[in-house]
Formats: structure tokens, C-alpha cells, sequence
């Protein structure tokens, strides 16, 4: 547990003014939480700490909880801020509380990256988790000098690979997963959301009967910032109709559930979930842990079904950009690694050239002339056959029945 002025504490209190705050929206209620971070930066007195060779002798925490507090409110949305906070503090417990920052060394970064990695974390978890890092390290440097050098490690090698399910792993899936994972799994599988869209959507972000359109869905908070809003497929939109006649009206989330435990909150002293309360459905990942391995899905998480929406979309001939659109991606370059799955696409249209040779055509083929007796031309006679630009030519069982004097005439002229 870090310091009482430690970046958990400042994590529960942005958590505790977002519960508590009433505005009409939840974009405006986080956007005028994230002004109120940026309006309230007052720089610690790192020059007053004591100093070896020029450097300040700050500990990781207080560095740690400048940044939290001043910095990533600035720098991301209130969400990522969120997340990097997270990360952040795992670093700290993992080099040590009272760990100096001019002490962070390509060593210090690597034993974190080998931890991360013992946790059976993906390289690109890994690489993500080791740029916030670098950010942090990289303020240290360049705002308040508080390390010489900025250490660096070279990242991880990321599999092109993408993991999907095909139509056969689907339905193992669904058949095998309980009821609450199955409507969870039945959602990403139709409007390709990330796992944290999905699990905060509330009633609210779900607009049903359009007249003229189709039913949508809104995610106000999303990874990159920006709010999204995805069409519904028919056999969604019948599953969240169903959802919402049978729902609980206390609760506002779409995907809840009632835990057979409760998880209590040593920080804020109270009950974050109770049990047997229907609450946010928060345990989808644990639960498709539980199950994947007995179908021989081991390969497959929550994410899975986000690459199996856009797998499915490019299969169907949807074009790249409209994709990108659908998946809410910030550059077109994230969408492109979908493109090989329609390599076959790109072989059937090759396939127009595949033309034979004339020479190896046969002879029914359309526009050539099929030769039969009706149209063959009338054999020549000896003597009607065209002499030749060398002289002419005769069959030798003509010239046999030729005289001399009636070939030397005809050979003279």
C-alpha cells in the first residue's frame, strides 16, 4: 500500500467525484473532471530535496503522485488517466516505494518487464505497459531533472497473427458459457465493442425503434476518447429487447450480475460489490477462463471477439475504411491488419485473367470458326493449284504421266 498522498488515493478520489458528480451526460461529467485536474497543477518542491551530483533525491512514489495528479490529467482523458495510474502503481510496488528516480536504470525496466511477463501478459500488454513507463521516466527527465539519462528497452516482438473464431469455435463457445458471459459474448460478436465498452454500457447508450434506421448503440467513453456509435444487428437488437423487459430498474448497466461474493474496498472502507446485489457485470473474462480450455480455445479472450467482428465484416466484402469507421479506429493503420483476410477475394479476381493461350484454345471455343465438311474449301487439282513464289509445284504421281516434251513446256513456260 503506497502513502496516504499516494497515487491510489488520488485513483479514488477521481473514482469517488465521478459516482458522486450529477451532471446530464457522463462525456460532460468527465470532461469537466478532467478540467478540474488540469486547473489544480501545483508542481512539487523537487529542488528542495536533497541532491547527489546535480540530481535531486526524490522517491518513486512522490514522483509517481506529481504525475498522477498534474500531469496525465492533461495529457489523456480521464480514463486513460485512469489506466495509467494503474499501471504506474504496479511499478512502484514492483522497484520498491523508497526507490530513488536518478537510481532507474535499462536494469530496473527489464526485472519490471520480466515480472510483467512471468503474468502470462501478451508482448503488446507488455510493450503498452513499458511506454507508460517511459512517459513517466521521460517527465522525470525532461520537466524536473530528476534522472540523467532516460533508460530504454528495445520491445517486444508483436505476432502479426491475428486470433479469430471461426463459426464452429462460436458456437462451442456460446453453447458451453453461461447465461450472463452469452449475452456478453452474443454483444461483442455483433457490434464489435471493446471489453470495457461493453461491460459499462448502460440503458441510456441504447436507442431502440428508429424510424428509418436501424437501432444503435453509443459508447460515450472509449479507449482513444472519442464516443462511438455502432448499428445493431437484428438477432442483438432482439437479445437487448429481451434484456431490458427482464432487467433490474435499479440497476442501469445492460450486462449485470449478482456475485455469489462481495469484494470490499479497504481504501474507501465500504462494499464495492455486495453479494447477492445485482450489480455491473465485471467477472466476464474470469468466466470465459473457466470454460475455454475444456473446448480447446485456449488462444481465446474477450478481445477475440472484437477480431472476429472485423474478420467477418472483411469476409463479407465490407469495404477497409467503412470498417474503421465501425471499429472506432484512431488511423487507418490499425484496420489494414485485417486486410490479408481477403487475400481470397483478391485470388478470385485474378481469376478473370486465367484466359488460355489461342494456340491451346479448343476448336468449339466462342469466335473461332469450327471446321466441317459444309465449309471446307473444295480441294485443287493438280493443275488448278497456285504455283508457289519459287516456281511451281506438282505431285510426283502427275509428273510420271507427263511426256518430256509437255513438262519441258510447262517447266519453261
Amino acid at each position: 500500500m503506497l502513502k496516504k498522498n499516494g497515487p491510489l488515493v488520488v485513483l479514488h478520489q477521481f473514482r469517488k467525484r465521478v459516482n458522486n458528480a450529477v451532471y446530464e451526460t457522463r462525456q460532460k461529467r468527465d470532461h469537466l473532471l478532467l478540467k478540474e485536474a488540469s486547473d489544480s497543477t501545483m508542481p512539487l518542491a523537487f529542488s528542495d530535496a536533497p541532491q547527489i551530483n546535480g540530481l535531486p533525491q526524490v522517491t518513486i512514489v512522490d514522483a509517481v503522485t506529481h504525475y498522477v495528479e498534474n500531469i496525465l490529467p492533461r495529457r489523456v482523458s480521464l480514463n486513460r488517466a485512469r489506466a495509467d495510474a494503474n499501471i504506474l502503481i504496479r511499478f512502484c510496488n514492483a522497484v520498491g516505494h523508497s526507490s530513488i528516480v536518478c537510481s532507474m536504470s535499462s536494469t530496473t525496466l527489464s526485472d519490471f518487464r520480466d515480472l510483467l511477463a512471468r503474468q502470462s501478459l501478451s508482448n503488446m500488454t507488455i510493450n503498452r505497459y513499458m511506454q507508460i513507463v517511459g512517459a513517466f521516466l521521460r517527465s522525470c527527465h525532461d520537466l524536473w531533472n530528476l534522472v540523467e539519462l532516460i533508460p530504454r528497452l528495445r520491445p517486444y516482438p508483436i505476432s502479426s497473427k491475428l486470433i479469430y473464431l471461426s463459426e464452429e469455435g462460436e458456437s462451442k463457445l456460446l453453447a458451453a458459457a453461461p447465461a450472463r458471459l452469452k449475452v456478453l459474448l452474443i454483444f461483442m460478436l455483433g457490434t464489435g465493442a471493446r471489453p470495457s465498452e461493453a461491460t459499462n454500457l448502460t440503458w441510456d447508450d441504447v436507442t431502440f425503434n428508429t424510424p428509418g434506421r436501424r437501432s444503435w448503440v453509443v459508447f460515450p467513453a472509449t479507449k482513444n476518447g472519442r464516443p462511438h456509435s455502432v448499428p445493431l444487428p437484428e438477432n442483438v437488437r432482439s437479445m437487448l429487447i429481451e434484456l431490458k423487459t427482464n432487467r433490474d430498474p435499479s440497476v442501469p448497466y445492460v450486462f449485470t450480475y449478482k456475485p455469489q461474493r462481495g469484494y470490499r474496498d479497504e481504501e474507501a472502507g465500504n462494499w464495492r460489490v455486495q453479494r447477492d446485489v445485482t450489480t455491473r457485470y465485471i467477472r466476464g473474462a474470469d468466466d470465459l477462463n473457466r470454460i475455454k480450455g475444456a473446448l480447446g480455445l485456449d488462444h481465446v479472450n474477450l478481445y477475440t471477439m472484437r477480431h472476429t467482428y472485423a474478420s467477418r465484416l472483411v469476409s463479407k466484402g465490407v469495404p477497409l475504411e467503412n470498417i474503421s469507421k465501425l471499429m472506432n479506429h484512431c488511423n487507418f493503420e490499425q484496420t489494414r491488419q485485417y486486410a490479408h483476410l481477403s487475400a481470397s477475394d483478391l485470388e478470385a479476381s485474378i481469376d478473370v485473367l486465367d484466359v488460355k493461350p489461342l494456340a491451346l484454345a479448343p476448336l468449339s471455343s466462342p469466335g473461332l470458326p469450327v471446321k466441317t465438311t459444309a465449309n471446307r474449301a473444295p480441294a485443287i487439282t493438280p493443275f488448278e493449284r497456285p504455283a508457289s513464289p519459287k516456281g511451281p509445284s506438282f505431285s510426283s504421281a502427275y509428273i510420271e504421266e507427263l511426256s518430256l516434251e509437255e513438262l519441258r513446256r510447262r517447266v519453261l513456260g
